[in-house]
């Protein structure tokens, strides 16, 4: 049922181009040309809020971690990280706002290793942290979530990684777009630093280098 949510949602946000960014459509080069000009216009309907260097769109509805994941990067976005106790106070308040106390995914996991909690949109180690009582505790969840504790606002949290959750999309607002190229390339040289990963071996044969995941 998600899954079809989110290909609607697609689908919609593309008539939604087709309909109002015809012209921008036409002469852009890339489809991603296309969602940046979506996402930064000012009559834009897709609801955007910014703080600091970042633009944040939070969803309205659920899917996995992984779909979540792949969902921010259709959208030329990223899944959220969080580098301060500033930006989780912006982020529960304009959540507040909106009306919607709900858990929502960042891109925070230890799916690499099981072991070290790491910003999977960036392959930062996750440095900054604010989780709730008791947290993290179960060995199986392995991906980071915001979850509202009562009326003090954003916290971090475990879950399960194939639980349906809302989630929040970012990007940064000055740099220019990477390209997947990039992204993908800047991925591996993270896993083959060990003084990192300790945990973690590639395998490196005939020019290709390969990780074998435990998820």
């Amino acid at each position: 049922e998600s899954t079809m949510h989110y290909l609607n949602y697609v689908l919609l946000l593309s008539f939604y181009l087709n309909e109002y960014y015809l012209e921008a459509a036409t002469t852009a080069k890339t489809s991603s040309d296309v969602w940046d000009h979506t996402l930064s216009s000012q009559s834009s309907s897709i609801p955007l809020f910014e703080f600091g260097e970042k633009s944040y769109y939070i969803s309205k509805f659920k899917l996995t971690f992984l779909e979540a994941y792949q969902f921010c990067q259709e959208i030329q976005m990223k899944l959220v990280t969080i580098h301060s106790s500033e930006e989780v106070d912006a982020l529960t308040k304009f959540v507040r706002q909106a009306g919607d106390e709900l858990d929502f995914w960042t891109s925070g996991s230890r799916l690499v290793d099981s072991k070290l909690w790491i910003w999977m949109s960036t392959m930062e180690v996750v440095e900054y942290t604010k989780w709730s009582n008791g947290q993290p505790d179960y060995v199986n969840e392995q991906c980071l979530e915001l979850w509202f504790v009562g009326t003090e606002g954003l916290y971090f949290n475990n879950r399960d990684c194939a639980s349906k959750q809302t989630f929040i999309c970012e990007k940064n607002i000055h740099l220019p777009r990477i390209t997947r190229e990039a992204a993908d390339a800047r991925c591996l040289s993270s896993l083959d630093r060990h003084y990192i990963f300790p945990n973690t071996n590639l395998l490196h044969f005939e020019g290709k280098s390969y990780y074998i995941g435990n998820y």
